[in-house]
Parts: C-alpha cells; sequence; structure tokens
C-alpha cells in the first residue's frame, strides 16, 4: 500500500528500503518473496528498492537477487566491515552498496561502499553531511573528523548490541534544545 500511494505523489521516493523481520524466511523464501515483490511494485509503478543485509547467512541470495531483479538498485550492509568486499564482489556495478551502521562509516568507504545511512541526520545533518561528502571526495582524513563530532552519541546507539540506537536520538534531541525538530515521545 505504502509502495502504491507514494508512487502516485507528484516526486515518489527515489528507492524504498526493504527492511524485513528477520526469523521469518529463508535465504530462498527471500530470493523468491523479492524478485515477486521488485517485478509488481517495481514493474506496475517504477519503484526501486534497496536491500538493508542483516544476516549474514543471507548474502548469496541477497547477491543473486540484485544480479537478477532490475527493481533491487543496491544493498544496505547492516553487519560489518567483513561483509563489504564480498558484497562489492558479487554485484559489481550492478548494484550500488552503502554503508549502514550509522555515522561510523569511513573504513567502509574505504572499502568501496557508496553513501550510508544515518540515524542521526535529523539531529545533525551538517555533521552527517560533512561526512558523507568528505568521503564522495576521498578525503578519508576529514570524514574521520566530522565521525569524531558524534563519537559518543554512536557508542551510545550501538552498545549493547544496538539496544539504545533509536532512544539515544530521541534523547539527544530533546538536550538539544533545538526547536525545529520534535523527539517525539
Amino acid at each position: 500500500k505504502l509502495v502504491e500511494e507514494q508512487s502516485k505523489l507528484q516526486r515518489p521516493p527515489d528507492v524504498y528500503l526493504v527492511m524485513p523481520l528477520g526469523g521469518t524466511y529463508s535465504p530462498e523464501g527471500l530470493y523468491d518473496t523479492m524478485m515477486t515483490f521488485g517485478e509488481r511494485y517495481g514493474g506496475d509503478y517504477g519503484a526501486r528498492f534497496l536491500y538493508y543485509y542483516r544476516a549474514p547467512r543471507d548474502r548469496a541470495a541477497i547477491i543473486r537477487l540484485l544480479n537478477d531483479s532490475p527493481h533491487f538498485v543496491g544493498v544496505k550492509i547492516g553487519t560489518g566491515e567483513e561483509d563489504v568486499q564480498p558484497m562489492i564482489d558479487g554485484v559489481g556495478d550492478k548494484a550500488m552498496v552503502i554503508w549502514g551502521i550509522g555515522d561510523r562509516s569511513t573504513k567502509a568507504a574505504e572499502l568501496g561502499t557508496k553513501g550510508h545511512t544515518s540515524g542521526t541526520a535529523v539531529l545533525c545533518t551538517g555533521i552527517c553531511d560533512g561526512i558523507n561528502n568528505a568521503q564522495r571526495q576521498g578525503d578519508f582524513a576529514a570524514a574521520r573528523q566530522f565521525e569524531a563530532a558524534v563519537h559518543e552519541l554512536e557508542e551510545i546507539r550501538f552498545m549493547d548490541g544496538r539496544v539504545y540506537n533509536y532512544s539515544a536520538v530521541v534523547e539527544a534531541m530533546k538536550l538539544s534544545g533545538f526547536t525545529d525538530i520534535v523527539a517525539g515521545d
């Protein structure tokens, strides 16, 4: 329903992030279901998708999906740096590989990822843009300087298996004093 409705917008999303609920599928089911999903919503609505990679057992199925589906245009790596090179090698120029574990992304960029997602962008837009822009220019020292500015927040977000990921950002938003962002409850 979301893809159907947002496809009707004057400027529909460039890409939809697909984040499957872990433990509810097999790698074979992932491939078959996502191929069908991509054909339906990519074919009927022109949608493009980015798959969120969280389970190492799914790597081969995701690589196959990205190589076979014109509607899945990339993967967001949410596991570890050790998965960057195999994913890049597996998809080549067929799909984009981006980093998805916060604003600690420079090492992954050095390994070949293109861009990163940021859970802190709503609060630290300039820092997140600075990281991305420095990486795109190949200035990894500057990117690390930007990363250092949010290091403590990232430490809280990712402690104990990311248990404080969202709550840390919400609390930082509340403590920031900015009046143009709403943290919610």
